[in-house]
C-alpha cells in the first residue's frame, strides 16, 4: 500500500514542479515578449501536461514498470480482448449513467479541460498519452502493487479509490472510482494494459467529443432526448458489461500474472 501512494503521490509532485517551472517560463516569456506583459489564457496548460506527462513516463521507466514483458503489452487472445472492450465500453455507459443519478457536484477542473481542448497537442494529452500513462501508474504500477500484498478484491477496490482520489475534481471522482474499479479488475483477470488503455482512451475521447461539439449538453438525457432509447442504453451496457465479467471471469479465462501474499 505504501508503494502504491508514493506512486501517486509522486505524479502529484511531478504534476506541481512542472507547472511552477513552465508556468514560471511562459509568464517571463510573455513580460518580455507579449505586449500586454500577461500570459494568454491556457498558453500554459498544453506545456504543463506534456512535461508532467513525459517526467512520469521517465519515472515509471526508471522503475522497470515500463518494460515489455510480453504479458502487460500483449492483446492476448481475440475472444479475451474482445471481451475486455466490450466490457469496458459498458462500464463506460454504466458509470456515467450511476453519476448521472447522483446530485452534481462542482467542476473545479472546466476552465483547465476547455484550455486543453483548445489545441489538438492538448486534445491529444487527454485522449491518448493520459490515458495510456495512467493506465500503466495506476493499474500496471499500482494494482499490481497491491496485488502482491492485498486479496484481490480488496487491492481492486483500493486501486478504484485511489484511482478516483487521485482526480481530486469533485466532478470526476465518482465515475473514476467506478471506472478505477472495473478497470483493475480487468487488468487482473486479462493482465494485460491493452484492454483497459483502449477503454480508457473511448472514455476520454466521449468526453472531449462532448463537450467539444455538445457543450450546451449537461446530461445525457439532453443529449438523446428519447425517453425509451435512455433507459435501454444502461440496461444494454450493463448486460454487456455482466456478460464479460462472467466470460472473463471464469476459471481458466485468464492466468493473472500477479499473485497475492495471503
Amino acid at each position: 500500500m505504501k508503494k502504491a501512494i508514493l506512486l501517486i503521490v509522486a505524479y502529484l509532485l511531478v504534476q506541481l514542479l512542472c507547472g511552477v517551472l513552465i508556468g514560471a517560463g511562459v509568464n517571463l516569456y510573455a513580460k518580455l515578449f507579449a505586449p500586454t506583459g500577461a500570459a494568454p489564457l491556457g498558453m500554459a496548460s498544453v506545456p504543463i501536461m506534456l512535461c508532467s506527462l513525459a517526467a512520469m513516463l521517465l519515472v515509471l521507466w526508471k522503475l522497470g514498470y515500463l518494460k515489455n514483458d510480453g504479458r502487460a503489452y500483449a492483446t492476448g487472445s481475440p475472444g479475451q480482448l474482445a471481451w475486455g472492450i466490450m466490457g469496458g465500453m459498458g462500464a463506460i455507459v454504466v458509470s456515467t449513467y450511476i453519476v448521472e443519478l447522483l446530485p452534481p457536484l462542482p467542476d473545479l477542473m472546466e476552465s483547465s479541460f476547455d484550455e486543453l481542448q483548445g489545441s489538438w497537442v492538448g486534445i491529444g494529452c487527454i485522449c491518448l498519452l493520459g490515458p495510456f500513462l495512467e493506465e500503466v501508474l495506476f493499474r500496471r504500477a499500482v494494482t499490481g502493487e497491491l496485488l502482491r500484498h492485498y486479496r484481490p478484491w480488496v487491492a481492486i477496490g483500493l486501486s478504484g479509490v485511489l484511482f478516483g482520489l487521485f482526480h481530486i475534481n469533485p466532478a470526476q471522482i465518482t465515475g473514476a472510482v467506478l471506472m478505477g474499479v472495473f478497470l483493475a479488475w480487468l487488468y487482473y483477470r486479462t493482465d494485460s494494459l491493452v484492454a483497459c488503455t483502449v477503454t480508457h482512451i473511448v472514455n476520454n475521447s466521449l468526453s472531449v467529443w462532448l463537450s467539444t461539439a455538445h457543450p450546451e449538453v449537461e446530461t445525457m438525457r439532453d443529449l438523446i432526448g428519447n425517453p425509451a432509447l435512455y433507459w435501454a442504453l444502461p440496461v444494454a451496457g450493463l448486460a454487456v458489461m455482466g456478460g464479460a465479467v462472467w466470460q472473463l471471469g471464469r476459471k481458466g479465462a485468464a492466468q493473472p500474472e500477479v499473485k497475492t501474499n495471503n
